[in-house]
C-alpha cells in the first residue's frame, strides 16, 4: 500500500513545468517505506531534484550527482563510489596536516628560549 501512496505521490507531479525536487526524502521513513519510494522514484517517468545523504537512495535511484561544497554547485563527473573515497581522502588530508600543526606546536614549546647575548 504504502508503495501506490509514494508513486502516486510522484505522478501527481508530472504535469509541472520543472522538474519538482525532494529533500532529504529518507528522513523519518522506516526501511519498507524507503524501499518503496526507491522504488517509485525508479518508475516515476519525470525528471526529479533528490537532495539526500541516504547512500543507499543515491546509488539506487540517481542518474547524476551534483555537490554543493564552498557556495558552489558543480557536477561530479564520476560514479557515487568515487565521491565518497574523495571525501574520505579530504578527511585523511585535513587530519594528517592538523596533526602536523599539533606536532608542530608541541616542539616550539618544547625548544628552550633563546638567550639574547650583549
Amino acid at each position: 500500500m504504502r508503495f501506490k501512496n509514494v508513486l502516486n505521490f510522484l505522478f501527481s507531479f508530472r504535469y509541472l513545468p520543472k522538474p519538482p525536487s525532494t529533500d532529504e526524502p529518507t528522513n523519518n521513513l522506516d526501511i519498507e517505506s524507503v524501499d518503496a519510494l526507491i522504488e517509485a522514484l525508479k518508475e516515476f517517468p519525470g525528471g526529479i531534484v533528490v537532495i539526500s545523504h541516504d547512500q543507499r537512495l543515491i546509488t539506487s535511484v540517481c542518474d547524476e550527482l551534483w555537490v554543493v561544497k564552498d557556495r558552489k554547485v558543480t557536477r561530479w563527473e564520476d560514479d557515487f563510489e568515487a565521491y565518497r573515497q574523495s571525501i574520505i581522502d579530504e578527511m585523511d588530508d585535513s587530519l594528517f596536516e592538523e596533526e602536523e600543526e599539533e606536532e608542530e606546536t608541541k616542539q616550539t614549546k618544547q625548544q628552550p628560549p633563546k638567550s639574547h647575548k650583549k
